[in-house]
């Protein structure tokens, strides 16, 4: 399954199954890479709190916010591959994720966790379905 779903990796792996040789430096790497990665979104974390969020805001919405990005973000990466979904899903969940910034903005204090709580649930949606009916199944 994981050369299907992610043929970057799959391709390598496939290599060195071919050769006979250690995917140990293979999933090392990967493991660095990811590791950076989480670094740098650390490092970013206060810019992206101030200029997203408004000056005051619910304890604890930025936090979870950016966890909804990370998760969607995984989530994008292993089950969104077909030209449709790719098309057509980034389009809304983009436009989900700009109602709800606009909302925070707009409303002080308003119900911040009720939208969030919206938000999740209908990108969770929106992924099921683009899953169930655009995805194909790896052979």
């Amino acid at each position: 399954m994981l050369y299907r779903s992610m043929p970057w990796i799959g391709a390598m792996s496939a290599y060195l199954d071919r050769s006979s040789a250690s995917k140990k430096f293979l999933v090392d790497s990967l493991c660095v890479c990811l590791l950076a990665f989480y670094f740098m979104f650390l490092s970013c974390y206060y810019t992206w709190t101030a200029m997203v969020f408004p000056l005051m805001f619910s304890e604890g919405i930025n936090d979870c916010y950016f966890l909804y990005c990370n998760m969607l973000e995984f989530a994008n990466m292993i089950f969104i591959r077909t030209r449709c979904s790719i098309k057509y899903y980034s389009k809304l969940v983009t436009l989900l994720n700009l109602w709800f910034l606009v909302y925070i903005q707009l409303y002080f204090y308003g119900a911040v966790w009720e939208a969030f709580a919206f938000l999740n649930f209908a990108t969770a949606s929106l992924t099921c379905y683009v899953i169930l009916n655009f995805e194909v199944l790896p052979l």
